[in-house]
């Protein structure tokens, strides 16, 4: 089973901070958790007729679907989960991504990675194809290309040392510059993801991705920035979504 370096960091800065041995648990067959959580974020943006298929669950009038699956669960005084979520935008367009989270058994750590997906991946989705124009909480947007299209950035979401703080957050700023020769397909969606992450005594980790494959050019400019040094490290994502 494949987990992505990124992943791999992120789940050890989440252990560091939680002292203990790790146990495996055993995983949850039922997929009922996981659909509950996806009726309950379209619920909350105002999706009520909502149905459900192979793909997921999504907006009964719209192609999307959200599908999420547990990959593992260990635990070490709190349990850690290990989540793959995918989500079709249309027909042959499908992000693939992973989340992690913690919480006092499977359930609230399912939820917990849910919350820490929908706020970098699906919260960006939402502003570009379910929100009304100009409706309050849309994620900034961008222009991407040429001709130029419409871009929705999501909030840089930071794991470890430095969590949440202005500096870490101007790195958005730095997306357009990033992203601004990209070839794009003309009527259909892109999506790239930019992960960089950092921790004592490790080579730094600047991984871009363009339509779920490693992009060498756009993880070459990643790593050229001039990220914050910081000694017990971290992990910073952005998801970024152009239609």
């Amino acid at each position: 089973m494949f987990t992505p370096r990124w992943l791999l960091l992120l789940l050890a800065l989440m252990a560091f901070s939680i002292p203990g041995c790790d146990k495996p648990q055993k995983p949850l067959t039922d997929e009922a958790a996981n659909e509950q959580l996806a009726r309950e974020w379209f619920q909350v943006k105002g999706q009520k007729d909502l149905v459900k298929d192979e793909r997921g669950v999504g907006p009964k009038q719209s192609t999307l679907r959200l599908l999420g699956r547990l990959r593992l669960a260990t635990e070490r005084n709190q349990v850690t989960v290990e989540m793959q979520y995918r989500v079709q935008l249309a027909p042959g367009a499908e992000i693939v991504d992973f989340a992690a989270g913690q919480g006092a058994n499977q359930d609230e750590a399912r939820r917990d990675a849910f919350e820490n997906f929908a706020k970098a991946v699906l919260n960006p989705i939402w502003s570009a194809y379910l929100a009304a124009p100009n409706a309050a909480g849309i994620d900034a947007m961008i222009k991407v290309g040429n001709p130029p299209r419409d871009a929705f950035v999501g909030p840089m979401v930071v794991v470890g040392s430095g969590k949440d703080t202005v500096e870490m957050e101007a790195f958005r700023r730095n997306i357009p510059a990033l992203l601004g020769d990209l070839q794009l397909t003309p009527g259909r969606p892109h999506w790239c993801k930019f992960v960089y992450g950092q921790r004592e005594g490790e080579a730094p980790l600047a991984e871009a991705q363009f339509d779920n494959e490693k992009h060498a050019e756009l993880s070459k400019r990643l790593a050229r920035l001039d990220w914050p040094r910081r000694k017990d490290g971290y992990l910073a994502k952005i998801f970024v979504l152009v239609r």
